[in-house]
């Protein structure tokens, strides 16, 4: 055993730790960078093998530099888990065979994660994955959605898997389903800089049963230099030593997700802009609308017009840099289109005033003086009717607003400048014509729902803003129409329109609140994604909120879009569709039903008092 570890630096449970991940890695001469201990504060047998295992197998900088990369992501747990899933399935089909009873002890692991689980309070993604990891350790169903066992068939590895094969499948997967890049050559550069100067003392692993901590001591025995009191304030308690984090899990715990809470809604300021209502108003908001089902998310308006400052590195500067490099293409590829998109805007703007502007001219009344109608003459000599004369009433307004709500889900990525250029060509149409039109976006980052607002009722100047549209995150579909219902509810107007840009799939990895008595919710995708939005749908119709939706995406959810929208949807095969097929829902349901022409109510016009007074003369 090297004499520069000092084991009176550990406690009794630490040093147990210690020698169960020297024993599994059959090497005593280094200072493991991680610690497992169950959430009584005991050393996890298993789970310090799989530390030891790791160390002797793979290489152990560039697993570091893994890490490295998640530190500080909105996502980090759910990375972490990941990646600690794929080394656990490398490391023990390596020792499998040449220690017999490790297989009985992963068994054993993984049936004592399920059974905690059971009673478990959380509701992410990381504990479906992990459970529905230990269902397949144990031969059973995952139990998962498609989604989660598309992550999951990917981790895993056989015996002969090295360090570079585990981290490019798993830096493979958090591409494909999260868009985060960790394989570039720069970013890894970035990395190792990173590692030198964050300190990452605590990394949860399973938080049913088993945690692992990072040991904050240094190889030479020593605080790192970022554990000392302006550290330990940050995280509200000292833990001068790994044994304090284990002692003081509990709290820790409760420490550790106000500190996640406020991770995550720093990055959703730095990314998407600050809160449009003050925070007292915000949360009133929230404690409106966030309600049922909801009841553990929460919602941000923004306009993206204020920013968080952020740091130069990091995950928030890579989003928004990511983010102004597409705003960027988004405009390019408009003004490269300009001509046919000013033609769009031409046509459209051309069948909302031949539908719906022609009828708002002035409309003839009948009325005391005036121009004289002798067919009703009659009227005042018979029914003591003096109003036989016809005058032309002032010019009315159309009294309708349109809402257009934008899904900017990650499935919309790879089409953001077709819908932001076809989102402004709607909106510039409608400026045009005088109708009042809002439009906004809608993802879902962790428990928030982002409502980015692009432009109001009345700001006619800030249709280009649209072109900011970005695409990123999750949908949870009935909290955004939730919020929409809101946000409409601004409008004066008589009638008011909701059209929504859809794929039909509500799909969030925050679960339902549970409900009756209920440990666990239910996952927030399928059908109870899709009952749930068409629920939120008939509520705006009672508000008096007309919905419909276009709806761009696969076969399997038209059924889905259906059952949210009835007969209210128009499905599109292209993006580019999108302002045509507006224009067909606008002038479908802004003209009045049975009539070419919008008059005031009460008063026939002069066609009505020619019906009435050619009726009498058949009569006669």
């Amino acid at each position: 055993m090297q004499t520069d570890i000092k084991m009176q630096e550990y406690d009794g449970e630490e040093r147990r730790a210690l020698n169960m991940i020297w024993t599994a890695a059959k090497d005593h001469s280094f200072r493991p960078e991680f610690m497992a201990f169950d959430r009584y504060g005991r050393a996890d047998l298993y789970l310090n093998s799989i530390i030891g295992y790791v160390h002797r197998w793979y290489d152990g900088g560039k697993v570091s530099e893994m890490f490295g990369a998640f530190q500080g992501t909105a996502l980090q747990d759910i990375y972490d888990t990941i990646f600690w899933l794929g080394l656990e399935c490398g490391a023990y089909e390596k020792e499998r065979e040449g220690r017999p009873g490790v297989e009985e002890l992963r068994r054993e692991y993984w049936a004592q994660v399920l059974e905690e689980s059971k009673w478990s309070a959380q509701e992410k993604l990381i504990q479906s994955l992990q459970t529905g990891w230990g269902r397949m350790v144990l031969g059973e169903k995952p139990g998962v959605t498609p989604w989660e066992r598309g992550i999951l068939s990917g981790l895993s590895f056989d015996g002969s898997a090295d360090t570079d094969e585990i981290m490019e499948r798993v830096s493979g997967i958090l591409w494909e389903y999260f868009r985060f890049d960790c394989r570039s050559e720069q970013k890894r550069k970035e990395n190792r800089k990173r590692i030198k100067s964050i300190i990452r003392p605590f990394r949860f692993v399973r938080p049913a049963h088993g945690v692992i901590v990072r040991n904050t001591l240094n190889e030479h025995g020593q605080d790192s230099p970022e554990s000392g009191d302006d550290q330990c304030e940050k995280f509200g308690k000292a833990h001068k030593k790994p044994s304090d984090a284990a002692k003081g899990f509990c709290f820790w715990l409760e420490a550790s997700s106000k500190r996640r809470e406020e991770a995550v809604r720093s990055y959703i300021d730095a990314c998407y802009g600050i809160s449009m209502y003050a925070e007292q108003q915000n949360q009133a908001i929230c404690h409106m609308l966030c309600t049922g089902c909801h009841s553990t998310c929460s919602l941000h308006f923004t306009r993206g017009e204020k920013f968080l400052q952020v740091p130069d590195r990091g995950e928030s500067a890579r989003q928004l840099w990511e983010a102004r490099q597409q705003r960027k293409k988004n405009r390019e590829q408009f003004e490269a289109n300009r001509p046919e998109y000013e033609n769009s805007i031409r046509r459209l703007m051309e069948r909302i005033q031949n539908t719906l502007l022609v009828d708002l001219q002035p409309v003839p009344e009948k009325s005391r003086q005036g121009k004289m109608m002798g067919e009703a003459v009659w009227r005042a000599v018979y029914l003591e009717d003096d109003r036989v004369f016809l005058k032309n009433s002032e010019e009315e307004r159309l009294n309708v607003s349109v809402d257009l709500m934008l899904d900017a889900s990650a499935s919309r990525m790879g089409h953001e400048a077709v819908i932001a250029a076809q989102g402004y060509v709607i909106a510039e149409s409608l400026t045009r014509c005088g109708i009042p039109v809002q439009v906004y976006s809608f993802s879902t980052i962790q428990n928030y729902t982002v409502m980015r607002l692009f432009r109001g009722y009345e700001e006619k100047e800030k249709n280009r803003g649209i072109l900011d549209y970005v695409a990123a995150g999750w949908n949870r579909d009935g909290l955004a129409l939730r919020a929409a219902g809101h946000l409409a509810g601004q409008s004066s107007c008589e009638k008011r329109l909701l059209i929504v840009l859809t794929d039909a799939s509500p799909n969030d990895e925050q679960r339902m609140a549970p409900v009756s008595g209920a440990v666990r919710g239910k996952e927030y995708s399928g059908n109870a994604g899709i009952e749930d939005a068409a629920m939120e749908v008939r509520q705006l119709k009672k508000q008096g909120i007309r919905v419909m939706a276009v709806f761009y995406g696969l076969d399997s959810d038209l059924e889905g879009a259906r059952k949210i929208y009835g007969s209210g949807f128009v499905r599109i095969k292209e993006m580019g569709q999108l302002a045509d097929t507006v224009g067909n829902l606008l002038t479908s349901q802004l003209r009045p039903a049975g009539s070419s022409r919008i008059i005031r109510r009460g008063y026939p016009g002069a066609g009505q008092a020619f019906r009435i007074s050619l009726f009498f003369s058949i009569m006669v």
